[in-house]
């Protein structure tokens, strides 16, 4: 949902990852209506650690788990949405002021597997698009139009 919204409004979406983030990521263009699918790249597993930095480099907005390059784009001083589910920020805080911190408190988080130990994963998925979406127009960015 989140990704039609902000591909309607003009933004592209570009997913960086390992491989192993390659599979999340096609689903997450799959749920992309196919007339806004030409905005959205699932670039997982296809560049290296330097090229994934530049395209940081390159953004207006990161949306992120706690990953490292969730840690980058702090670095970078990226508009950053940093979402936490399993783990908490009290212990890797995005080190940016500009940094909006997404995380919704349950009894069984953090938990900090990788793997839910209740079976659902709620940590993630009872945050909503649209608590991240409000998040993101709080911050007034300006789309740059490609030509």
């Amino acid at each position: 949902e989140l990704a039609n919204t902000l591909i309607q409004q003009g933004w592209q979406l570009l997913i960086l990852g390992s491989e192993a983030d390659k599979i999340i990521a096609d689903e997450i263009i799959g749920h992309i209506n196919p007339v806004n699918q030409s905005s959205s790249f699932n670039l997982c597993g296809k560049t290296q650690l330097s090229e994934a930095i530049d395209l940081l480099g390159t953004a207006d907005l990161v949306v992120s788990n706690d990953s490292g390059l969730m840690h980058i784009a702090a670095a970078l001083q990226k508009q950053l949405i940093a979402i936490y589910g399993p783990t908490s920020p009290s212990f890797t805080p995005p080190l940016a002021g500009n940094a909006r911190i997404v995380q919704i408190n349950i009894d069984c988080g953090p938990c900090f597997k990788r793997t839910c130990p209740e079976g659902h994963h709620r940590c993630m998925r009872d945050i909503s698009s649209e608590q991240v979406f409000n998040l993101i127009e709080n911050l007034h960015l300006k789309i740059k139009k490609l030509p």
